[in-house]
C-alpha cells in the first residue's frame, strides 16, 4: 500500500506510519523534561540521519492498538 491516495485534487498521506507520526505529535516529553524545548526523533529517523547519540535520552512512546514506538529525545537547550 502507497503512502499516497491519488483521490480527490489533493494527495492523501494513508497508513500506519502517517498515524504513528499523528500519534507522536501528542507525545509525553513534556512530562518528562517540562517546558524545555527538546527534539523527538525515532530510532529510524536517528539512523538514516546519522544524528549522534550524545546527549539523547531514550524513551518509548506507547499508544493503543499500535506497537510501542522507540523515541529518543534532544533537549535543545
Amino acid at each position: 500500500m502507497t503512502p499516497w491516495s491519488s483521490g480527490s485534487p489533493a494527495a492523501k498521506l494513508l497508513g500506519p506510519d502517517v498515524n504513528a507520526v499523528h500519534r507522536l505529535l501528542k507525545n509525553h516529553v513534556h512530562d518528562l523534561v517540562g517546558l524545555k524545548p527538546y527534539a523527538l526523533i525515532t530510532d529510524a529517523a536517528l539512523g538514516a540521519l546519522d544524528i549522534p547519540a550524545d546527549g539523547i535520552a531514550p524513551i518509548t512512546e506507547t499508544y493503543d492498538e499500535m506497537p510501542a514506538i522507540p523515541a529518543p529525545v534532544l533537549l535543545l537547550a
